[in-house]
């Protein structure tokens, strides 16, 4: 199977669609803001996920997608960087 570099500009919601794909293989770049890419080079991101059911204030409702711990290679950047 062949790895795919991929370019996704937004890292609000371009962060779940960056989760899926790390989790094929693939390498991610996020363009996003400079904050925003210093924390996700630094520490990753997190995607958490409602779950339906009855209305709940906890987390365990809210399943965690951690993007650590995916087999690709993700970068956040700033745009003018990538």
């Amino acid at each position: 199977m062949s790895n795919y570099n991929i370019l996704i500009l937004g890292a609000s919601y371009g962060s779940l669609l960056a989760s899926k794909i790390l989790f094929g293989g693939h390498s991610v770049k996020l363009v996003c803001l400079p904050a925003e890419a210093n924390l996700i080079n630094s520490e990753g991101f997190r995607v958490r996920i409602p779950v339906r059911g009855p209305r709940r204030t906890d987390r365990t409702r809210f399943p965690q997608i951690a993007g650590q711990s995916v087999r690709g290679r993700r970068d956040g950047g700033r745009p003018g960087r990538v």
